[in-house]
């Protein structure tokens, strides 16, 4: 596969992504794009999009290959060809993590609930800080909360989508044990117990982890301090909708943000970073 078509399918898949990427030189944005392959081949893989394949059979296999460096798998292959090598601990604790996916089992804790997003998409953050040749620790530490946080928005948005899948994220110990065959809308006692003060406090955990990624933008350039805060925000928007509307998402509706309001944010962003370099100026 050449590099076009690694962007082309980063453009076709990630909607939130793909306006951001926009600012991407060319260089970052072929092993951006590669490493959204990567991932995108594992959640393929749990997903079974072939229909024909045993998904933790793959996956375990998949992460035998990539212990020995096994470069006849092509998604091995194709994550070893990411400029600033990547290290393979973390795409190894994704796998771990969309396998639990698989034979789901539900989270008694928060602190459950916060592993799983942080092998899922944490870690998804530390490998971007990697291929912009970030290595110091406080900077990866920000990367994982904003991929957290992304996370647990998705986990807010999908509700309803992932209760089709027989998958409720929501832990025990804040929404207690919720069968995902009964979140529907004809279910109205179970969908307005959680779209309830309950949900607020998932998107509080999420806030402090935006509000700590967002943080850590002082460890990269002005290029790429404009992409990783425009696709934060943007995302972000996404919860914010959910916890101001809950009457209307509580009724089956997915979150998400308009084209013109995703400009009216990068509008801001533009500003709010233009504000930033002239307090550092000072």
């Amino acid at each position: 596969m050449n590099n076009e078509n690694f962007k082309r399918i980063f453009y076709e898949n990630s909607k939130t992504f793909s306006l951001a990427s926009k600012f991407f030189d060319e260089r970052l944005f072929i092993n951006i794009s590669k490493l959204y392959y990567v991932c995108r081949c594992i959640d393929d893989i749990a997903d079974n999009v072939k229909e024909t394949i045993n998904s933790e059979q793959e996956l375990t296999q998949l992460q035998i290959d990539f212990d020995k460096n096994n470069i006849d798998n092509d998604i091995v292959s194709i994550f070893y060809s990411i400029e600033n090598k990547v290290n393979k601990k973390h795409i190894l604790k994704l796998i771990d993590g969309v396998k639990s996916d698989i034979n789901f089992t539900p989270y008694e804790t928060t602190d459950q609930l916060l592993n799983y997003c942080h092998k899922v998409a944490g870690v998804v953050g530390i490998m971007f800080c990697e291929i912009l040749g970030i290595d110091d620790n406080n900077a990866l530490i920000k990367a994982n909360d904003l991929g957290i946080a992304m996370q647990l928005t998705n986990i807010m948005r999908d509700i309803f989508e992932d209760a089709n899948m027989g998958r409720v994220y929501l832990p025990h110990e804040l929404f207690g044990r919720i069968n995902p065959y009964d979140i529907n809308i004809q279910n109205k006692d179970v969908v307005d117990k959680i779209y309830s003060e309950k949900i607020d406090q998932i998107y509080n955990i999420a806030e402090t982890k935006y509000l700590s990624g967002i943080s850590g933008l002082k460890f990269l350039n002005h290029n790429h301090k404009f992409i990783v805060y425009i696709s934060a925000i943007m995302y972000r928007e996404i919860g914010n909708k959910i916890i101001k509307n809950k009457e209307t998402y509580s009724s089956g509706k997915r979150s998400y943000v308009s084209f013109i309001k995703k400009i009216e944010l990068i509008v801001k962003c533009f500003f709010q970073i233009f504000l930033w370099k002239i307090k550092i100026l000072k």
